[in-house]
């Protein structure tokens, strides 16, 4: 798996200045987000005489950090503050393919970016037109098991019994497809991943830098020419993982995606790591090109 690593750091936030950064799912700043990404709300808190010793010009950045702080807890997401020598950071835990029922405030957090002074994105994952046609074109590879060969050449028995039950269950033939490509089937199709949706704390703040031209940079740029190569000569027994994991999520049901929604803003992050579909979605990478 190629991942991009995040070049920006703590100590490139300047005195007085209010920082907004969205880390995607999978690319988690601290041990406590997990499986979480993380919109990130802070701003720099140096040593600072007693309020009355200090200038109103400090003060006043003080108090719009803090003002930020507390409209972004408002949006009903997780949120931890991280604080160093130089400074607080507010993160605010992000999930993708957020369930419409799931209880935030996409509006609280978009009037907290509004106040920052610059932003840092996650890394940005944007194909280039090359890289779309040549997963257009070579991409059959990886829809179909090679050689003719089926799911029970590579499965161990009890996985196999399992997916026959499924195959059952969802009237479908699973037996040629690449197990990357089921799992996806059986995630989204079946248990409805990524279905009736709502806006994600990336999307939110993506549209707030837009609207309000609000200076922005991503952390990292990520190559997608070898996200694909990895895509096309991962032999089938990599994603076997992959399968196994959405052969358990089918196993708890629909209900696992509502719980994962419900799991995050309850910042239950032991539960969102043990939720089904949150573990399937770490192990069916790269998700979102197949």
């Amino acid at each position: 798996m190629h991942s991009a690593k995040p070049t920006a750091r703590i100590d490139e936030i300047t005195e007085g200045t209010i920082v907004t950064a969205v880390l995607r799912s999978g690319l988690c700043c601290l041990a406590a987000i997990a499986a979480m990404g993380g919109s990130v709300v802070g701003a720099q808190t140096r040593q600072r005489p007693p309020a009355t010793e200090r200038p109103a010009t400090d003060r006043n950045v003080e108090d719009t950090s803090n003002d930020i702080v507390v409209v972004a807890r408002r949006s009903g997401v997780p949120i931890w503050e991280v604080t160093t020598g130089n400074g607080t950071i507010l993160m605010v835990g992000e999930i993708n393919d957020v369930p419409k029922s799931t209880p935030w405030r996409p509006a609280r957090l978009e009037e907290a970016t509004r106040r920052a002074d610059r932003v840092i994105l996650g890394v940005s994952s944007k194909p280039s037109v090359g890289d779309v046609l040549r997963l257009i074109l070579k991409g059959g590879k990886v829809m179909k098991l090679p050689d003719d060969r089926v799911a029970d050449d590579y499965l161990d028995p009890r996985l196999a019994r399992r997916l026959h039950l499924l195959e059952d269950r969802y009237d479908v033939d699973y037996s040629r497809q690449n197990f990357l490509v089921t799992a996806r089937d059986i995630l989204t199709q079946q248990l409805g991943f990524g279905h009736d949706v709502t806006f994600n704390a990336t999307e939110v703040v993506r549209k707030v830098v837009k609207q309000a031209r609000i200076p922005a940079r991503p952390v990292d740029t990520m190559r997608f020419r070898s996200v694909i190569d990895d895509l096309l000569q991962a032999p089938p027994e990599s994603h076997i993982r992959c399968l196994r994991a959405a052969v358990d999520a089918a196993d708890t049901g629909p209900e696992s995606v509502e719980e994962r929604g419900r799991a995050w803003t309850r910042s239950d992050i032991l539960a969102l790591s043990a939720n089904p579909i949150e573990i399937a979605i770490g192990r069916c990478w790269p998700w979102s090109l197949v």
